[in-house]
């Protein structure tokens, strides 16, 4: 979503050991990433189209599920479903004392307006307040426009890194973790079901020979341990 979004790095390395795996039975494969900075919404449509991206790793929704083609393993394991809170480190007293879901939702938090998990933070209660732009939302933290920002666990302690210089006020809390059920899936252009057909079956394969595996708790464990 902008030059500084590296949240799909794993996804790209996962790709390229899945079409590793079926060069054999369908031909060598090559991934080519967009160089276009596109919204949720942009993808979504492109991939529709199928002509300037045929396959993203997302999380789920049911529009995306019914319009294009899902292979349903989940890629992430859940884990972006475990949520942390990037804040301001002044607000780490407010954290500190939260003990109920309800303090938690009185707190105005941020998200993307196309993000899967603004819906489940509405449905949940949350006063969300929405950009569009994915650096904009870490501008507007800092501003304190909003108090919490849920990240994923895969995402959090990366993007605190990533903004540190620009933000040197945000941190992550280590209070409070929201589980929000969601799987990240890679999600296929209709016009590409032979991809599909491929992604699915590549993926099988690198599971059950351990390297799917391998690649996830090289880029995680660092995360899931802090």
């Amino acid at each position: 979503e902008s030059n500084n979004d590296h949240r799909y790095q794993y996804t790209y390395d996962l790709l390229t050991l899945i079409i590793e795996a079926t060069n054999n039975d369908f031909g060598v494969g090559t991934i080519q990433i967009s160089d276009v900075v596109m919204s949720r919404n942009r993808i979504f449509r492109g991939l529709l189209e199928g002509k300037t991206v045929n396959v993203i790793a997302e999380a789920s929704n049911s529009q995306w599920d019914e319009q294009l083609i899902p292979i349903k393993i989940p890629i992430r394991k859940g884990i972006q479903g475990f949520r942390v809170f990037i804040i301001k480190k002044q607000n780490l007293p407010i954290m500190a004392n939260i003990n109920t879901l309800a303090q938690l939702i009185a707190l105005d938090t941020g998200s993307g307006s196309q993000w899967s998990s603004k819906a489940a933070m509405q449905n949940a209660g949350f006063n969300v307040i929405e950009s569009i732009q994915y650096d904009n939302l870490f501008n507007m933290l800092s501003m304190g426009r909003f108090i919490t920002f849920g990240r994923g666990v895969n995402e959090a302690f990366q993007e605190v890194e990533q903004f540190k210089q620009q933000y040197p006020d945000l941190v992550v809390d280590d209070n409070i973790l929201l589980h929000i059920p969601l799987a990240t899936y890679y999600y296929v252009a209709p016009n590409q079901p032979r991809l599909a057909t491929r992604i699915q079956e590549g993926l099988k394969r690198i599971i059950a020979n351990g390297k799917f595996d391998e690649l996830f708790y090289r880029r995680h464990c660092e995360f899931l341990l802090k």
